[in-house]
């Protein structure tokens, strides 16, 4: 098999998905400000900054810039821990409620809509090959010492 040829064709594939707004819809979902605020309101709990960190295996510069786009929002507030003074924690307000539940609709949204464009048997075979995608990567990441 001439996988230089597929890869040249993944790309593609990448680079027209970038530009396509609908599907980034989709997409945006697992970035930044929303992969932290959807990872806070899964919690529905008080959450340390450095527990987000590890959580998404993101930098604690990246998750301490982010937690701040959020705070200015009103979307979260950031206190200190009652139980260790040296410590900060992170809640969601309602308007951090609010927008994630805007966000979370317009997700089930649109993958409602690519689904059923696929119909059934393509989008159980899409779902079985992203699950697949997504266990190669744990593998490799433990094999490789990895959490």
């Amino acid at each position: 098999m001439d996988y230089q040829k597929l890869i040249y064709e993944f790309g593609d594939i990448q680079y027209e998905i970038a530009k396509l707004k609908e599907l980034s819809t989709i997409f945006e979902t697992t970035k930044g400000e929303n992969l932290v605020l959807s990872y806070l309101m899964q919690r529905r709990c008080n959450v340390n900054p450095k527990e987000i960190s590890q959580e998404l295996n993101l930098t604690s510069a990246r998750v301490a810039a982010v937690l701040k786009k959020l705070e200015e929002r009103n979307f979260l507030e950031r206190f200190e821990d009652p139980e260790n003074h040296r410590q900060t924690l992170v809640r969601v307000l309602p308007e951090g409620e609010a927008y994630h539940q805007t966000m979370h609709d317009n997700f089930s949204l649109s993958v409602r809509e690519l689904l059923e464009m696929l119909g059934k048997e393509d989008a159980v075979n899409y779902l079985r090959i992203r699950r697949r995608i997504v266990s190669y990567y744990k593998d490799k990441n433990k094999r490789q010492g990895g959490d």
